[in-house]
Formats: C-alpha cells, structure tokens, sequence
C-alpha cells in the first residue's frame, strides 16, 4: 500500500497517511476492490443536538480505534507495505494486521464493531450501549445527563464496555471537574473547567468552562486576485453544521449565486461590483468571533419546554430557524438552514412556501431524535 508521512505545523508527531486509492501499473486501486459497506455513521447535527439537552456534559475519543480491529486473515494479503528505518538498508515487507484507515472499508469495518459491541452489552451496560449507538461518531464520543451521580454511572459504564474490547477513551473534556476523576487516560490530556482551552466537537469549538460554542473566522489575509475559485473556498471554511450562522453564509452563498450568473470562469478575475461585494463581507466576518451559543438548552428530562419555528423569504433566499423555550428563560436556537433562491424567477409567495416546506422537515428531522420531546411545537 502506498503510504506517506504528514507532519502538521507547530507538531513533533507524524502522521502516517495511506493512499490505497492511488492506481496500479494495471489501473486500479485497492479501493476500486473493495466495497465500502453501508454508512453506519450517526446524524452529526443530531448527535450535536441531543448532547445540548444535558446539563452535564462530557466528551472523549476512542485511542486509535482503527487500530484496535483486526482484519480477517483471508484479507491480510491486500495490507502489505514496504519499510526501511534507513535509507542505506534494504526494503522489508510488513504486513498490517488491523484495521487501516485510507481504505474504503475502514469507516464500515469499524463502526460495524463498536455496533456490534454495543449489541453484546447491552444488557450488562445499557446506557454505554446506548452512547455508542446515539452519540457516538466514529471515535469522538458525546455524552450527557443531568446530574452528577448520572453522569459518573454513565461514564463508569462507557469505560468498562470499552475495556472489554480493549479499547480505552482519552482526550477527555468536560464541563464539570467532577467528571474527570479516575480517567483510564492518565497520559492523556483533559480540558477542565479551570482552563479556557476550546475542544473542537464535530468541527465546533467547544469551551468546557463557559460551557458555549465559539466561532472564528480563519480566511487568508491576501486581498488580491479574487476569483470564483478562492470565494468558493473560503466560503466553504465557515463550517457550521447546524445553521448558527445561517444569516451571515446565506450572504456568502447569495455572492457566490450572481458569480455563477455572471459566467465568470474558476480562476478569472471577477468584476470590481462583485469584488466589491464580497471584500465587505469579508471584512465583517471576523465580528463572528463575538457570537457565543450555548450548549445546554436548559431543559431538563421533565421541563415542559417548547419548540419555536419560523420561517420567511425574501426574492433572494429562504430560510427556517427552530428554538427551544423553557419557562422563565429566554429562547435558545436549535437549529437553522437556507436557500438561496433559485436561478429561475419564482414569485414571493412560492418563495414562502418553499421556506414553509423547510422549516416542516427541519422539525421533523429534530422530532425524529430528540432526547426529550417538547411540550408543544408552535411554527
């Protein structure tokens, strides 16, 4: 197997990357062999959703879970790779014999195990199986309960069932000190309250003390040759799987809409209106880094709480947003998605429609997995 080494800025550690989809002398590659199975992943806006309905709240990764499974014997053979410590001897042949992350059926393989896992412990550990099943994605774990006796049960029962696969948890968050005693990982680094360090969670900066969400804006600094190639990438950097941003990236995407019908090719100056534009939203993207969400909604498993939607166009986009209301406090935003409207000319009120259509399966997307379903649901 191809393979190569990465070595990230500000980092001693190299990564190992294997590239099994590069081509043979006969044109194929490993990946064009296997088949990738079926995706097993959970929803991450509903992993990231439900984890916002506990007070208490902790995260952890699975330590090299790829590495933890082994691949059948039969298919040893397709994992072999060629090594030297030094360029002055001779090339070895080694064979890896557990699960390789680069291979299309890696994600498969390994989410089919810990499925399989939490099947077998389900009745020995049943709230770690249901963690595992419902808030765990790939090897980053998110977990939650509403009280700290709860969560020291829980996170007991997540560590045992993990230990009888050999498998051990680290890089432990959390957003109470209570929950980091007793960690498996002591060579592992844990973000507590008492720091104002950010843990990344599905792509979203988490900090444990304040309990919010973060956001920054990391563009390039370069204010020259824009092109639609360069404002397509940096549009796609603001990453926000669950709509938070959705009034400032629905500008971005309404921007990059009049590039496409302006005609302009990928790596063509744009026109000085168009730049113009976009510069302007650029320039006030960084006031993002002011905007906090929080991660608990404050609703508790018997909170009477409400589900607030709404939705609205305009000739250029639509867009819905939903919010749980609990009783004496104030709305917090679940989540959020747009359109941009299309090319073709629509009239307003089937504009409306179309937002009205959206808000509808956005609800019943969060309705469909929710820990604690609302009282009542106003759109």
């Amino acid at each position: 197997m191809p393979h190569h080494g990465v070595l990230k800025p500000n980092s001693k550690k190299l990564r190992v990357v294997f590239n099994t989809s590069q081509k043979g002398s006969n044109g194929k590659s490993l990946n064009d062999y296997l088949l990738p199975g079926p995706k097993l992943q959970g929803d991450v806006t509903l992993i990231l959703t439900r984890w916002r309905f506990f007070k208490f709240a902790f995260t952890a990764d699975i330590i090299k879970m790829f590495r933890q499974f082994d691949v059948h014997e039969s298919d040893l053979r397709y994992q072999h790779i060629l090594w030297r410590a030094d360029p002055l001897q001779p090339m070895q042949d080694f064979c890896l014999t557990t699960v390789t992350y680069g291979t299309t059926a890696a994600p498969f393989l390994a989410n089919c195990t810990m499925l399989q896992l939490a099947h077998e412990g389900e009745s020995t550990h049943p709230k770690a199986a249901q963690i595992i099943r419902q808030q765990t994605y790939v090897d980053d774990t998110f977990a939650g309960v509403d009280s700290i006796e709860k969560a020291l049960i829980v996170k007991d029962q997540l560590i045992s069932l993990l230990k009888s696969a050999q498998l051990k948890l680290g890089k432990w968050s959390a957003n109470s000190p209570d929950l980091l005693i007793n960690n498996d990982d002591s060579n592992e680094r844990s973000i507590t309250t008492h720091t104002d360090d950010f843990v990344f969670t599905l792509g979203v900066r988490w900090q444990p003390r304040s309990d919010y969400f973060h956001f920054i804006a990391h563009l390039s600094a370069s204010r020259e040759n824009y092109t639609k190639r360069r404002v397509l990438s940096d549009t796609a950097k603001l990453f926000d799987p669950l709509g938070w941003l959705t009034p400032i990236i629905i500008v971005a995407k309404i921007i990059l809409r009049d590039m496409w019908l302006h005609g302009a090719d990928w790596d063509a100056t744009l026109p000085e209106e168009l730049v113009d534009r976009w510069v302007d939203f650029r320039d006030a993207l960084p006031l993002i880094n002011l905007i906090r969400v929080p991660r608990w909604t404050n609703v508790h498993e018997k909170t009477q709480w409400q589900l607030h939607g709404f939705a609205d166009s305009s000739e250029r986009a639509y867009g819905a947003v939903v919010y749980a209301v609990t009783p004496g406090t104030s709305a917090i935003i679940l989540t959020a998605k747009s359109r941009v409207a299309p090319k073709k000319e629509e009239t307003l009120p089937r504009l409306e429609l179309c937002a009205a259509v959206l808000l509808a399966r956005l609800v019943k997307h969060l309705l469909d997995g929710l820990p604690h379903l609302p009282h009542t649901v106003n759109l």
